[in-house]
């Protein structure tokens, strides 16, 4: 298993590490021909229509241009989650018929449906999530290599049983987990659409992976990029650093051996993605209950109605 350590320092100037990662990781992907399927957890998400378009314009490759490559775009099935955006602005009725302020920013369900419609105009297959608009600051990118017969109907991620179903059938390639929301600004920092963008606070990512054929795409980066990249070695008795020049000798790491990483990515993804749904089920609930206390003093009302008489 690999990780890579992607820190980001105030006033660094773009490109910043974790972008170039999650730009490395979809053009590995869409060059394959294997499907897969993205799980995006994205904290804060860019608000207005100018900013949106910037960040999904360009965390994807293009097809347009000089590349040696064609990028299928229909081989990708990806599902983002609300993040923090608000649930006030959903059903809010005076905030939905004026879907920008002053600022230009969007409400949120406008927010949530210009991501999803920007990544649909690029033939990305959408995973439909809860969008229960229930606020989640944790940051983080979850790739899967699923069967090439996999359609979006095989995406119904309704409770626990579908959630579990899915991480054990499929081989988890990437888990991306730090500080970073994905968004313009902290991708590709303050104003990022008229000059070179400039981080307005440090960040700190850390990527996880097992595919040792991404470890050449590393090479892409830029010379200045202080990135450290770790190994852990299997059928050693102890994790070790590989002495590889591309290695950090100086940093350290205590990770599972090679051979334990599909458990250990599986646990990860189900507690990440098992939190969104458990907040689902618990509002689903509450609801419930709710109903049931009112039809019992609805009930109880009209039984001492009858008493009274």
């Amino acid at each position: 298993m690999y990780s890579v350590l992607l820190p980001k320092f105030k006033d660094d100037k773009s490109p910043f590490l974790t972008t170039s990662i999650v730009q490395l990781i979809f053009e590995y992907i869409l060059t394959q021909s294997q499907k897969y399927a993205v799980i995006m957890m994205p904290g804060f998400l860019s608000k207005t229509e100018k900013t949106i378009d910037y960040f999904t314009n360009n965390i994807f490759p293009s097809n347009n241009g000089s590349s040696q490559f064609k990028f299928n775009f229909s081989n990708i099935y990806l599902g983002l989650v609300t993040g923090m955006l608000s649930d006030a602005s959903k059903n809010n009725s005076k905030d939905n018929n004026n879907s920008k302020n002053k600022n230009n920013q969007l409400s949120s369900r406008d927010i949530y449906q210009k991501h999803i419609s920007n990544f649909k105009n690029k033939k990305i297959n959408i995973i439909d999530i809860n969008d229960k608009f229930t606020k989640d600051h944790r940051k983080a990118i979850f790739v899967f290599k699923v069967d090439n017969d996999t359609t979006c109907d095989d995406f119904k991620f309704l409770n626990q049983k579908d959630i579990d179903i899915f991480i054990q059938r499929n081989l988890i390639e990437f888990i991306l987990i730090g500080s970073s929301n994905q968004s313009c600004t902290t991708y590709f920092g303050n104003d990022a659409l008229n000059t070179i963008g400039i981080a307005d606070k440090g960040e700190l990512d850390i990527l996880l992976f097992n595919d040792h054929m991404f470890i050449q795409k590393l090479d892409k980066l830029s010379t200045n990029s202080k990135y450290i990249l770790t190994e852990s070695i299997p059928n050693s008795k102890y994790d070790r650093f590989n002495s590889n020049s591309n290695f950090n000798e100086n940093s350290t790491l205590s990770f599972l051996k090679n051979n334990e990483w599909d458990n250990f990515s599986k646990l990860i993804a189900r507690d990440f993605l098992l939190f969104n749904l458990s907040i689902v089920i618990e509002e689903l609930k509450i609801n419930e209950e709710s109903k049931d206390l009112k039809d019992k003093d609805t009930e109880n009302n009209k039984d001492l109605d009858k008493e009274l008489r």
